[in-house]
C-alpha cells in the first residue's frame, strides 16, 4: 500500500471519530457552555482534518518528497495516538444513550453524572483536540514547506 494512500485512510478514519462525537454530543444539544465549547472544538477539528487530507488526495509520493514524508510519518505516530484516545472517548460515550425526551435530558444534564458529560471527560477530550490540531498544524505546515521547496 502506497504510504501516501494509507495517510489518506487513516485522516478519513479521523474524521470519521470526529464525526461521531459531534453528532454524538449533538444529540445532547444543550446551554451549557462548555459542551458547545467542546462541540465547536470538534467541529473545527473535523475541518482542520479534513483540508489536511485533501493534498495527500492529489499528490503522489514524488511529489510531497521522501524527507517530507518521512517527517509526516513521524508525526502521524502521535496523531494515530490521540485519535485512538478520540476513538475510546467514543465507544464509551455511546454506552450513555441520548435521552428519549426532553425531560429525561434536562435531567441527566443537570446532574452531569455520565460519563461523557464529566468535567474530566470534556477537559480530557479538549486536550485532545488540542494536541491533534497542534499535530495536524505542524504537519500541514511542513507539507507547505516541502511541497513549495521542491516545486
Amino acid at each position: 500500500m502506497d504510504v501516501v494512500s494509507g495517510i489518506v485512510g487513516f485522516l478519513s478514519f479521523s474524521i470519521t471519530i470526529c464525526n461521531g462525537l459531534v453528532q454524538y454530543y449533538q444529540s445532547w444539544y444543550s446551554r451549557d457552555e462548555a459542551v458547545n465549547s467542546l462541540l465547536q472544538e470538534l467541529t473545527n477539528l473535523h475541518l482542520t482534518l479534513d483540508l489536511f487530507r485533501e493534498p495527500f488526495a492529489e499528490l503522489s509520493a514524488e511529489q510531497i518528497g521522501d524527507e517530507a514524508l518521512d517527517h509526516i510519518i513521524t508525526l502521524e505516530h502521535g496523531l494515530r495516538t490521540n485519535v485512538q484516545k478520540l476513538e475510546k472517548i467514543l465507544n464509551r460515550c455511546k454506552t450513555n444513550a441520548a435521552p428519549a425526551n426532553i425531560r429525561e435530558r434536562i435531567h441527566i444534564f443537570k446532574m452531569k453524572a455520565i460519563y461523557p458529560f464529566k468535567k474530566e471527560t470534556i477537559q480530557e477530550l479538549k486536550r485532545v483536540i488540542s494536541d491533534l490540531q497542534g499535530t495536524v498544524l505542524l504537519s500541514s505546515s511542513a507539507l507547505q514547506l516541502y511541497v513549495c521547496r521542491n516545486i
